[in-house]
């Protein structure tokens, strides 16, 4: 072994083949190699112990310095330049990554697991199944699992997790999400305040603490077409008449702890015919017996208030009235305006409050009678309050030909006695006020008016008398004495039976053209009898048997004063107690 230099660089030379060269030094008064070059091996150096190289001093590995080592006073490096991989490898038991002897920071173990650690605990092992965090697993952006099974268990599938899952951003899923436990809670709000819960063989529980809206179904479309939509589907394979297609419990809590249904809305189906589908909805409440009533049936055919005849009013309240229209259901009476009708069950009382106009109006569309300054065309009747303060009725008809009203009374039997309680077909009663009650007309009294339009034609008063309208003549120029016995033996009834009775029993047409008797529409007299021309053809008749006794005895007054002298004969007309009309 020699020492060279070649003119630039010094060479320590082993010129013997394959002898290694060896630098030895004295430690301590012994001999000790510090490095060694195995030439045999192509110079691998052995050092003796440490290599130490100072700051920002690198160990550079690779023909192209491809490896760096170095620390460069805060920091240690291992630099990878190269172009292939930085592999670390080991066919030991394992690679663990220390804090010192104390702490292990990663262990991977050959043919087994790795551990990644956190402050000396296991935070990341892997194991034949796949990987295990203990604690949070905190991804900053997304966490992808491609392929994986199809979870069908809390265990299985392509993330399990039995520490729950906390997600801080949105939640998309291509497929079902499923909470297979009995009693599954999902959680909406900071607070919790709404809840939607799993209850078995029960469904879905929506809780909310607070007094907002628990379940809100919004549409933002702009156009015209039905939203948001909430459809109750029923998807059976048989459906079959009286299915319930879905149905609305209202239940809640009683006094006594127990839960109780209060209500509930049905839709059944009433018809399941293609083509000719029905349906039905039901709406029922808890009446105080605790049993559920159908208290409003609507379907196709009729809409149904109280069908199971329950103590339920109906009431319909307008803008100031709080029973515009009202049924008793317990004392079964209708009224309208009114709280507390003065009829008795099933009857009907409308109270139009201090209205004057009319209380009830009939109409029908067929009808137009052209009397639009009283009432529209097609009435044809109406009642209404006489008087605007002190009440009493009108009844009014309207139409365009007689009669405008007619009173029918149709009876299954009668009554042929005369007296003043008897009974009739039509019963006209009239009573007077008496306190608080009422009782008969005085003397005199009016019961029965009747007038053309407003003039009072006729008036049968509390005696029974008629009373014919003043304007009327009371004596004719017939001689009605002769009228009244051709009317009479025109009924086959004479009572004078003469050669001038015979004459006169054939002009029937008198009496018509007198007025006493009816004609027929085809001009023909009948034997409908004119009341009232009677009373004055019998007042008639007895004035002019009145004169003519009068005229008779003036003529034997006259007689006797030529006969007798007038002191006589007065003295005679005061004892026969007859007085001479001036």
């Amino acid at each position: 072994m020699g020492l060279e230099f070649d003119g630039v660089n010094s060479i320590i030379k082993n010129t013997t083949s394959d002898g290694d060269v060896t630098i030895k030094g004295n430690d301590g008064g012994s001999e000790i190699s510090l490095l060694t070059f195995d030439v045999s091996a192509e110079g691998v150096a052995t050092f003796n112990k440490d290599i130490k190289i100072g700051d920002s001093g690198k160990a550079i590995f690779g023909a192209g310095s491809d490896l760096l080592i170095y620390h460069d006073g805060s920091h240690s490096y291992i630099q990878d330049e190269g172009t292939g991989d930085l592999k670390i490898t080991s066919n030991g038991n394992a690679i663990s990554f220390q804090k010192g002897t104390s702490e292990t920071m990663a262990f991977f173990d050959t043919d087994a697991g790795c551990e990644l650690y956190h402050d000396n605990v296991a935070r990341f092992v892997t194991d034949s199944a796949g990987a295990n965090v203990t604690g949070t697993l905190d991804v900053s952006s997304r966490v992808v699992v491609a392929g994986g099974t199809e979870a069908t268990t809390t265990s299985d599938g392509s993330i399990a997790t039995a520490g729950g899952l906390s997600v801080t951003k949105d939640t998309v899923m291509g497929d079902d999400l499923k909470m297979l436990s009995d009693g599954s809670v999902i959680h909406f709000g900071a607070d919790s305040e709404i809840t939607l819960t799993h209850v078995h063989n029960t469904g879905l529980v929506i809780n909310s603490g607070a007094g907002s809206n628990t379940l809100q179904i919004q549409s933002t479309d702009g156009g015209n077409s039905a939203g948001p939509i909430l459809n109750f589907y029923r998807n059976s394979a048989s459906p079959a008449d009286g299915d319930i297609l879905g149905k609305l419990n209202f239940t809640g809590n009683d006094a006594g702890g127990s839960t109780h249904s209060y209500g509930t809305i049905e839709m059944e189906c009433n018809g399941v015919v293609n083509g000719q589908e029905q349906g039905k909805f039901i709406f029922k409440v808890s009446m105080p017996d605790g049993a559920l009533a159908n208290t409003l049936r609507l379907d196709r055919v009729e809409a149904v208030f109280n069908e199971d005849s329950e103590d339920l009013d109906f009431r319909v309240e307008s803008n100031n009235q709080t029973h515009m229209f009202f049924i008793d259901g317990g004392a079964e009476f209708v009224s309208t305006g009114d709280t507390a009708p003065d009829v008795s069950r099933l009857g009907l009382c409308l109270n139009q409050a201090g209205n004057d106009g009319n209380i009830l109006s009939l109409k029908n569309s067929d009808v137009a009678h052209g009397i639009t300054d009283e009432a529209e065309t097609d009435t044809f009747g109406v009642f209404k309050k006489q008087n605007a303060t002190l009440g009493g009725l009108q009844i009014i008809g309207f139409s365009e030909d007689d009669p405008g009203v007619i009173v029918q009374a149709n009876n299954a039997s009668e009554t042929t006695a005369k007296s003043n309680v008897a009974d009739g077909g039509i019963i006209l009663r009239s009573s007077l006020k008496s306190g608080t009650a009422i009782g008969g007309h005085g003397t005199n009294g009016n019961l029965v008016v009747v007038g053309n339009h407003s003039v009072i034609r006729f008036i049968l008063d509390a005696e029974g008398d008629f009373h014919a309208d003043s304007s009327s003549t009371t004596f004719d120029a017939y001689d009605d004495a002769q009228l009244v016995r051709a009317y009479d033996l025109s009924h086959g009834r004479g009572v004078i039976n003469s050669k001038f009775d015979e004459y006169v029993k054939y002009k029937h047409e008198d009496l018509a053209d007198a007025g006493l008797v009816g004609r027929e529409d085809d001009g023909t007299p009948n034997h409908f009898i004119n009341v009232t021309g009677f009373q004055r053809l019998h007042n008639g008749a007895i004035w002019q048997q009145y004169e003519k006794h009068q005229k008779l005895a003036s003529a034997f007054y006259k007689l006797a004063t030529k006969t007798i002298g007038k002191e006589e004969a007065d003295k005679l007309l005061t004892e026969e107690e007859i007085k001479l009309l001036n």
